[in-house]
């Protein structure tokens, strides 16, 4: 074989023009190849969603700035076409620290960072972030534009925020998808859930929720739901002090403790007749001191029901005269068990809580007075008379912070027939607890984790709940078919219109 036949792959017989001319070209090939590692990236294989392939530092960096310039993120890289320049440094930048998202370290599965992924799936589909409306356990809400430029809120749920339940965002979606078919064509629905527009997961683990923009309750409209003030009562219900201690995000809670006090005079006002007479009989139930059947009585009196709704309107039509009332009071309490006993604390409590219920505070203040009274009476020590009060203190407390009818818990509660004042028939049977029960008569949903900040309102003074990610399923709750019957009817029949 001659020199030329030894060239690789080529049997002899070429002149020496033709391998010289050969081996050029495959010198000048080579070069524009690269090295081995080079060729192996420029394979059209797919890795990650992204062709890898040579690309010089400065298109890297200019390719770079431009997609940065058009997505609005950092780093975030598409799949590129056949014949498209390579990013491979971009490319090496991005995942450098990214572990292969396959069991087997393989990567069959297209993975970006979960909130970019989702802002990409937006910005495709046309929405225009505007703000932050809101943070939650697992994800943000975000003030938008739809493609058709009207406003949405778009809550962005994530299972990263929350590693103990990876289920989190599957469950979220569905929620949100069986209460938007059960809403429509149901007033009582439509009124206290929200409208969503649209709903779907860009990747595994990222939901998105599309619906309409809402606003944060006041105080007034708070009144009735829990809030820092009512976990206070449910999880500390020992501890005389201020729910901001435990609890962030109070409210002035003044109504709600206005309309404990209207719904429930009778127990308020026999509080005293339980705590006083305690205060004043020894364990053979005899009167102590200079306290006497009479003198009780008289104390009693002066704390009945009429005494206390005649403060309390007194109270409403002069504010000024109630502070007063109540300065008068704590001043007292100071003299007499001190700065730092739990009647003073009491007094505290009310005016941080609920600083405009003037008329419910001097009431229950009140009380604690005629406690006062009556262990004076019976020569008790200053420090028994005021560990009465605070036991007093307590139950009041607790009472008030929890007058609410939103339920917290699984199962769902009996509610009361009749209700005791306007607010809170509106709650119950016209309001939250109807449309709640009502979504579990249809759909099996349990409420759950229902406090102010999962609750928004309309303009219209419509309370929303917005937040439907811990509503679970009731595994025992059968469906009505006569009910799923007429909602598919009803559900087709609104289809039909809207075509």
């Amino acid at each position: 074989m001659s020199a030329a036949g030894a060239v690789a792959g080529f049997p002899g017989g070429f002149s020496p023009e033709v391998v010289d001319k050969f081996n050029k070209e495959e010198e000048d090939e080579s070069k524009l190849k690269g090295t081995p590692l080079e060729e192996l990236l420029s394979t059209s294989t797919q890795r990650l969603g992204i062709r890898l392939g040579p690309v010089s530092g400065e298109k890297a960096h200019a390719g770079h700035l431009e997609r940065s310039k058009h997505q609005g993120l950092r780093n975030v890289v598409e799949e590129e076409e056949e014949d498209d320049p390579d990013m491979d440094s971009v490319d090496r930048e991005y995942f450098a620290d990214r572990q292969p998202t396959g069991q087997d370290g393989g990567d069959e599965t297209s993975l970006i960072d979960p909130q970019e992924a989702a802002l990409a799936s937006l910005r495709e589909k046309g929405y225009e972030i505007k703000g932050v409306l809101g943070k939650g356990s697992i994800g943000n809400v975000f003030l938008a534009n739809t493609p058709f430029k009207q406003p949405a809120a778009i809550k962005i749920v994530r299972n990263d925020f929350n590693f103990n339940d990876i289920e989190a965002v599957e469950r979220e979606l569905n929620n949100y998808q069986t209460i938007s078919d059960a809403r429509e064509g149901t007033p009582i629905l439509e009124k206290h859930f929200p409208k969503v527009f649209e709903s779907w997961s860009p990747q595994e683990g990222v939901g998105i929720i599309v619906m309409e923009v809402l606003k944060p309750l006041t105080n007034e409209q708070a009144s009735f739901i829990p809030d820092a003030s009512f976990l206070a009562a449910k999880h500390k219900p020992h501890r005389l002090g201020p729910a901001s201690d435990s609890f962030g995000g109070m409210r002035d809670v003044s109504k709600r403790f206005t309309h404990y006090l209207q719904n429930n005079i009778d127990k308020v006002a026999a509080r005293f007749e339980y705590y006083g007479y305690q205060l004043v009989t020894d364990w053979e139930g005899e009167f102590m001191g200079d306290a006497t059947s009479e003198k009780m009585d008289k104390l009693k009196e002066e704390s009945s029901p009429e005494q206390l709704m005649a403060m309390l309107k007194m109270s409403t039509a002069s504010p000024a005269v109630a502070k007063q009332f109540i300065e008068n009071r704590k001043s007292a309490f100071i003299k007499t068990l001190g700065a730092g006993s739990a009647a003073v604390q009491l007094i505290e409590i009310l005016e941080e809580e609920a600083p405009e219920a003037f008329g419910a505070n001097a009431a229950f203040i009140h009380i604690a007075f005629k406690i006062m009274l009556a262990g004076l009476s019976a020569d008790r020590e200053p420090k028994t008379i005021d560990a009465f009060i605070a036991d007093y203190s307590r139950a009041v407390l607790v009472s008030a912070r929890q007058f609410t009818q939103i339920p917290m818990g699984y199962a769902q509660p009996t509610l009361k027939n009749k209700a005791a004042s306007h607010e809170r028939e509106f709650l119950t049977s016209k309001g939250l607890n109807a449309a709640i029960q009502e979504l579990y008569k249809q759909t099996g949903l349990m409420a759950k984790d229902l406090h102010d900040q999962n609750v928004m309102a309309r303009a219209n003074g419509d309370l929303v709940i917005v937040d439907v990610g811990l509503f679970r399923k009731d595994t025992r709750w059968v469906a009505d078919e006569n009910l799923q019957e007429i909602r598919g009817f009803r559900k087709k029949m609104l289809t039909n219109l809207r075509k």
